[in-house]
């Protein structure tokens, strides 16, 4: 990893755009390094080494079960690429229903199907209903 890392650089210090599948690449190495490097790879995130990637936002979703802080920093790359309608529908698989509308609202966004978000509020009464007076105002 230390060797990739150090040939990035190189890269960077020649002004040679770093491709988004080298970055890729070292956040590959990191996670499925014995053990993995977690914290390293959170540094390179929140320093902007790995840059902003769709990709690599849904690569870090996958990592919340062994890496509970992925989870954030995968919704703050998506705010930072304006991937609004993606952002909705990690809130809505997650039931974060309330956080999910209210994105919606804030971002216009009109592309996520409000009877998806109706469908996932079925299991208790009271978030349905909340659910239900937040897409009325989508209306």
């Amino acid at each position: 990893t230390n060797v990739y890392v150090e040939y990035l650089k190189h890269l960077a210090l020649h002004k040679c755009p770093l491709e988004s599948y080298l970055l890729q690449f070292l956040m590959e190495l990191l996670i499925y390094c014995k053990p993995p490097d977690y914290h390293r790879l959170h540094q390179y995130l929140q320093y902007h080494v790995i840059e902003d990637d769709l990709r690599i936002a849904f690569q870090l979703l996958t990592l919340e079960a062994a890496y509970p802080p992925a989870y954030q920093l995968a919704l703050d790359m998506l705010a930072r690429l304006r991937a609004y309608t993606e952002i909705v529908e990690v809130l809505i698989s997650r039931d974060r229903l309330t956080s999910a509308v209210e994105t919606m609202l804030r971002y216009n966004v009109q592309s996520v199907p409000l009877s998806l978000l109706l469908q996932r509020a079925t299991h208790s009464d009271q978030v349905f209903c909340c659910t239900y007076q937040l897409v009325q105002e989508l209306m």
